[in-house]
């Protein structure tokens, strides 16, 4: 469609008429055709109107002069104004002609839609402004442009309903449709066809108002239920519709099988039946060969998937790859492998691996299982350089029907990356000897010895307690405290499953009686900024821990008498452990 776009300085200025053209009724610019589009300003035009007895008419008056060939609607928008604007539609010249319609935008900039024009009869549009408010001016620039609307016009603006899944019978779609017309319309008809067979059409009764939306429940349901891709194409169909190119959408679902035979294996190199399918907003995924110039080859050739097989992701992907349906029932020990390549260095793209067990309605992240080897999502702006394996086995799905995966991918927004691509898909049931924990200890006195007493572990992780740790399999381990009982965790790590098992740990210091506790004074308690030791013994060696036993501080001296400056510890519990001639003493304080 051709749109007319003028400046009305240039052409005013080349027929010599600046001060007349658009003035009045007698000279007013001409509109011969629609869209018009033209820039002017409202300087030399005088203020020869007043139009309805609008104070929006009391400026310099710009005038426009069409006559419509045919019945229509038009939208007339006025941009680039001053504030105090007043748009005008009159039948006739203004100061004798019927007035039709009025914007008055305090704001500036007004707007006048579904204006009905009839053919043959000539309109003037004026525009002008409120200069006698005080606040608003005698001329002010413009922007003008007028445009036909279609007096019936409908369109599909979304569609919902049918969810890709397993084992599917029927489903309903829900048909959300726009009045962009200028007329309210009394019902119209929706109409389908699935996967390109017979139309089935239902009447809506209800009325539409011009600009309304409303979304239809369609009573006939959709056959979901053999295996395979749905392609659904709907049209809103009203008589008269003048614009026939926005009233078709489609949408689609996918039934996939529930695989219940293990171990599952998928290479993506079989392109028939292996029911991934790619879908969200701005997707890039594909499935063939890469040849993109970092990920450029599959782990298994010839095939995987990847955000664009020959470049970059798009920035504001937000998209997801959908496994099949796979039934778990069968399962105790879940393993899932893969291998994934990401090229997304220092972007915010985002990689998630999730699950759903409700048929894709609600999604979850997927985190590393009792045994793991390079799980570590979600990923973030990452670049591995190759094909990174990794593999998961999680019992919390064990047992699970109906269980989906995708690789959620969210665009990396300020920089093109390639993205990311996954090859090798498995699923099997773990196999392996089942680990047990347990562990025995001897203390003395703040020095402890652990003897491991697990089967079936490969690998094992301590917590002493006193937010200390260890991976060895028989650990020694010192206490730097007060008579005290610590629980220690051990967990052990098998081929299939990690178990854990805790016990207290008695710490006993047997000489903290040696010294009299009359002879050894920590004061004030509480204590604000100073602590002061005084005894009659030499002090060794001061340590602070706080009540989880964690040394604060830990101080050698050698005197009777010491202030220790604790202003920048926290408020809270502490304990002071005086050391001397291999004597120990322990006191609580509070720092407040």
């Amino acid at each position: 469609m051709r749109k007319i776009t003028l400046t009305l300085i240039a052409m005013l200025s080349f027929f010599g008429v600046f001060a007349q053209i658009g003035s009045t009724c007698t000279t007013p610019y001409l509109i011969n055709s629609l869209p018009f589009n033209v820039d002017g300003n409202t300087d030399s035009t005088g203020n020869n109107y007043s139009i309805n007895a609008s104070a929006y008419s009391d400026g310099n008056d710009f005038v426009f002069e069409y006559t419509p060939i045919a019945n229509e609607y038009v939208n007339i928008t006025v941009t680039n104004t001053s504030i105090l604007c007043g748009l005008f539609v009159t039948e006739g010249c203004p100061d004798v002609g019927t007035f039709i319609t009025s914007n008055e935008a305090v704001v500036g900039n007004p707007l006048l839609t579904n204006v009905y024009l009839t053919s043959g009869v000539t309109y003037f549009i004026t525009i002008s402004s409120n200069s006698l408010s005080g606040f608003g001016t005698e001329t002010t620039a413009f922007n003008l442009d007028i445009i036909k609307i279609a007096a019936k016009d409908l369109t599909i603006i979304a569609l919902a309903g049918l969810q890709s899944g397993c084992s599917l019978t029927t489903d309903t779609l829900f048909v959300t449709v726009e009045n962009l017309g200028a007329e309210d319309v009394s019902g119209y008809d929706i109409s389908y066809t699935v996967n390109g067979g017979g139309t089935v059409t239902e009447t809506i009764s209800n009325a539409l108002l011009s600009g309304e939306t409303r979304t239809d429940t369609l009573t006939s349901t959709i056959d979901l239920s053999t295996q395979g891709l749905y392609i659904v194409d709907v049209t809103v169909e009203l008589l008269g519709d003048e614009n026939l190119l926005n009233d078709n959408a489609s949408t689609n679902a996918v039934n996939t099988p529930e695989i219940t035979t293990y171990p599952y294996s998928e290479n993506f190199d079989n392109l028939t039946n292996m029911w991934w399918f790619a879908e969200g907003t701005n997707s890039t995924w594909a499935i063939g060969t890469p040849v993109a110039t970092l990920i450029n080859a599959a782990n298994s050739a010839p095939n995987s998937w990847v955000t664009n097989l020959t470049g970059n992701a798009d920035r504001n992907e937000n998209s997801n790859l959908v496994s099949p349906c796979f039934n778990f029932s069968g399962l105790n020990f879940p393993k899932i492998t893969f291998d994934y390549w990401m090229e997304a260095a220092s972007s915010i793209a985002i990689v998630n691996f999730e699950y759903s067990t409700d048929n894709g309605l609600t999604w979850t992240a997927l985190s590393a299982g009792s045994v793991s080897t390079n799980f570590n999502f979600p990923l973030l702006g990452t670049s591995t350089a190759g094909w990174v394996s990794v593999s998961t086995v999680n019992e919390d799905l064990a047992g699970y029907s109906n269980i989906k995966f995708r690789f959620n991918y969210s665009g990396a927004l300020i920089s093109d990356v390639e993205g990311f691509a996954i090859d090798n898909f498995g699923i099997e049931e773990c196999t392996g000897t089942t680990p047990t924990a347990g562990f025995t200890y001897v203390a003395n006195g703040e020095h402890v010895e652990f003897t491991n007493t697990s089967t079936g572990a490969t690998s094992y992780s301590w917590d002493f307690g006193d937010l200390q740790s260890s991976t060895d399999e028989n650990p020694v381990h010192d206490y730097f405290a007060f008579d005290n009982a610590y629980l220690v965790t051990l967990t052990v790590f098998g081929d299939c499953s990690s178990i854990t098992f805790t016990d207290s740990v008695a710490i006993i210091i047997t000489n903290i009686e040696n010294i009299s506790l009359s002879n050894i004074n920590v004061y004030p308690n509480p204590a604000n900024e100073i602590l002061n030791i005084n005894t009659n013994y030499v002090i060794d060696n001061v340590v602070i821990t706080d009540i989880t036993g964690k040394i604060i501080e830990n101080i050698s001296l050698n005197t009777q008498q010491n202030s220790i400056n604790i202003s920048d510890l926290e408020n809270g519990i502490y304990f002071v452990k005086i050391t001397s001639n291999n004597n120990v003493f322990v006191k609580q304080f509070v720092k407040n």
